[in-house]
């Protein structure tokens, strides 16, 4: 069970989250029995489509891919213990009294905790505020020996520096939760921000969650992260003051509580750094300075900085999608040698600013212009791997969509359809790990999933809508996808080109309206 989400387990017995893919593969196996933990209901009802006293098999699976079930939580039995289907029935009842109570302890832990790193958070914000108002009138960028003398400030600074402890002693716990697998404690965070009536404090707090979830998903370590939770978050509440005076007041708290995470930096330059190839500039009076700052350090700065823009932004009514195609638009130039070939881009690696772009676009689960897109869901054996798209599609389609490894480039959303975004399929990754193109571009072999022609299975290039309603969703679905990178300006300009040439974009769209049209008047009848 190394590759699917286990929740419970013992000896020949367990509870995992489990897709259809992946059901499919263990009961062809034929090995174990297979239940639901608990009664599979529609997406679009209560009405119960199967009980968890039913054993799924291959009957079971089509329905349910055909009504858009995903992952379900179901009990596996081994054969080994339970020859028989009565008394798999009896060790699966067994299994989800033990998963129900494991549940229940672990949703009573995550609330307390989230309900904690709210109340942190408040405390936090308002000693901040209380300290930036004593300050006024101060030059901070005094001899820091002289604004520890004032008692006043003495206090404030040491009451705010107990508090930012507290703060990071509660996200320390949750990172590590979420770095050993267990996102919910921030999933939790996420949703209970709704509760904060506190304006301030609750843009800060998403601000801050949401730095948090884009450097995990840029790969920062646990110090990096919690280095990042706390720049985002102080940043946010000074924003006002700027990167210079709030790194010199966090500074000055720091030297009195110096077990906080050392963020005074990030804070600094999270709001002056541009992108320019691989060069790093500092931009000051105007002017442009070459900075020395690190790979690793710059993209802490640069999650912390775009988290910080996309919640400012997003919040005076521009839309999320908007936001970050504009980020994704600041790439202008390819950057010097061959990783900006358009074939081996996403092969030899990537510069910060994609990394932390694409990491804030995975946070937020979604798509923008220009994104390169990689479809990494593995399933549970090769015999599954075309099931579910099997279902939906039916024929030569599906052949095609079971593509698994293979990445592209996102068009963009069309606000005015049901589905967003379109991507086209450009590459295909090997088993050893080098990506490759999928073939000469003409207008025979580009095509949407209406005119799919693939012979003999073999693979050709493709443009897929990423979210067709129900029916994509499914399919290419959050889970499913992964954004891997950022093309620049120019090579998308090129990309573009070569598409436009290549297939009629606007017949594209309109079969896929016509298909849209098919599909929901078949799924109403």
């Amino acid at each position: 069970m190394a590759e699917v989400n286990v929740v419970w387990q013992e000896q020949g017995l367990s509870v995992c989250k489990l897709s259809l893919e992946e059901i499919a593969g263990i009961v062809t196996q034929g090995q174990c029995w297979v239940l639901p933990a608990t009664s599979v209901h529609s997406r679009t009802s209560e009405a119960s489509l199967m009980t968890d006293q039913m054993f799924f098999n291959n009957d079971w699976i089509r329905r349910l891919s055909e009504r858009h079930v995903e992952d379900i939580v179901a009990v596996i039995v081994s054969k080994t213990l339970a020859p028989t289907e009565n008394e798999a029935r009896e060790l699966a009842e067994k299994a989800r009294g033990s998963w129900m109570e494991k549940t229940k302890g672990e949703e009573l832990a995550t609330r307390e905790k989230v309900k904690m790193l709210t109340q942190k958070a408040k405390l936090a914000c308002q000693r901040c505020a209380a300290l930036t108002g004593a300050l006024k009138g101060v030059n901070i960028f005094d001899d820091e020996k002289n604004l520890i003398t004032d008692p006043v400030l003495q206090k404030q600074i040491v009451s705010l520096g107990l508090a930012l402890e507290s703060l990071a002693d509660i996200i320390s716990s949750a990172i590590e939760a979420l770095l050993n697998g267990d996102p919910e404690a921030l999933v939790k965070a996420d949703q209970g921000l709704s509760e904060i009536s506190e304006s301030e404090i609750r843009f800060a707090l998403k601000t801050a969650l949401d730095a948090l979830g884009a450097g995990h998903e840029a790969g920062l370590k646990k110090q990096e992260l919690e280095e990042v939770f706390l720049a985002a978050f102080f940043s946010s509440l000074l924003r006002e003051k700027g990167g210079e005076y709030s790194s010199r007041v966090y500074n000055v708290v720091r030297t009195q509580k110096p077990k906080i995470p050392d963020a005074a930096g990030i804070i600094r330059h999270h709001e002056h750094i541009e992108w320019m190839g691989f060069s790093h500039y500092v931009r000051r009076d105007g002017s442009y300075l070459v900075s020395l700052i690190s790979g690793e350090e710059l993209k802490k700065i640069l999650v912390t900085g775009l988290s910080l823009e996309f919640n400012v932004r997003v919040a005076q009514g521009e839309t999320a999608e908007m936001v970050l195609e504009d980020m994704g638009w600041r790439y202008k130039e390819p950057a010097a040698g061959p990783i900006y070939n358009v074939v081996t881009h996403v092969t030899n690696g990537l510069p910060p600013y994609s990394v932390a772009w694409s990491g804030l676009c995975n946070h937020l689960g979604l798509v923008p212009k220009k994104a390169i897109v990689e479809f990494t869901h593995k399933p549970a054996s090769a015999d599954a791997a075309n099931l579910r798209v099997h279902m939906a599609f039916k024929g030569n389609a599906a052949q095609y969509l079971g593509l698994l490894g293979g990445a592209g480039i996102s068009l963009g959303h069309r606000p005015d359809l049901e589905f967003s975004p379109l991507i086209w399929l450009f590459w295909r990754k090997g088993s050893d790990g080098v990506y490759s193109v999928l073939g000469t571009v003409d207008n025979t072999n580009v095509f949407s999933i209406t005119s799919v022609s693939a012979p003999n299975g073999k693979l050709r290039m493709a443009l897929l809508p990423v979210g067709l309603n129900e029916m994509n969703a499914q399919i290419y679905g959050p889970k499913r996808r992964r954004i891997i990178g950022l093309l620049d300006n120019i090579n998308f300009t090129i990309v573009k080109n070569y598409l436009e040439r290549a297939v009629n974009v606007p017949q594209v769209l309109r079969d896929l309206a016509v298909h849209h049209t098919r599909f929901s008047k078949k799924k109403n009848d």
